[in-house]
């Protein structure tokens, strides 16, 4: 566990994404709250995106960002618990690596859940090209729910919007 009850460990599965992971990383870069750190979990990619993430983060420089590499594809389940293994923070929010977070996200999820004592909280999100532009269709989701809800509504459980606290 972290020194700083609200480090938000953003753990991050990576598998042949080369195209799309140094955007993803940026994304959690600019975020307004900056007590995080990230764990990308490079699951044996095949198409080069190990070597580019070496190379990017060599470059950046930032201690908060660890590189997680597992010996094999194993998949994007089990790169995520691996990542969990090694996370340190309170809290736990996953993202996927061709996904892009708005600069606020973290601030106001912790937020949001500091305020209503939430165990997790999840977000609505946009689709998007291969390019980050959105796409206009926009999955809403619902203000509030408690768990058995939640079990019923598989809109909020794809697990890369989650923060939740450990």
């Amino acid at each position: 566990m972290s020194d700083n009850e609200k480090t938000v460990s953003v753990i991050i599965p990576v598998y042949n994404v080369k195209d799309y992971i140094r955007d993803t990383v940026d994304s959690v870069l600019t975020q307004t709250w900056q007590d995080w750190e990230l764990l990308l979990v490079e699951d044996g990619s095949t198409d080069g995106t190990r070597e580019l993430l070496e190379t990017y983060l060599e470059r950046i420089r930032d201690e908060r960002i660890r590189l997680i590499c597992l010996p094999e594809n194993g998949g994007a389940a089990n790169a995520r618990n691996q990542g969990l293994l090694q996370a340190k923070g309170r809290y736990i929010a996953y993202l996927d690596a061709d996904d892009l977070w708005e600069k606020e996200k973290l601030e106001k999820e912790l937020l949001f859940a500091e305020r209503n004592r939430a165990g997790f909280v999840f977000t609505g999100y946009e689709f998007a090209d291969e390019n980050g532009k959105g796409t206009g269709k926009i999955v809403r989701v619902p203000e509030r729910m408690n768990y058995h809800q939640a079990l019923k509504n598989t809109t909020i459980l794809h697990p890369r919007y989650f923060l939740t606290q450990r």
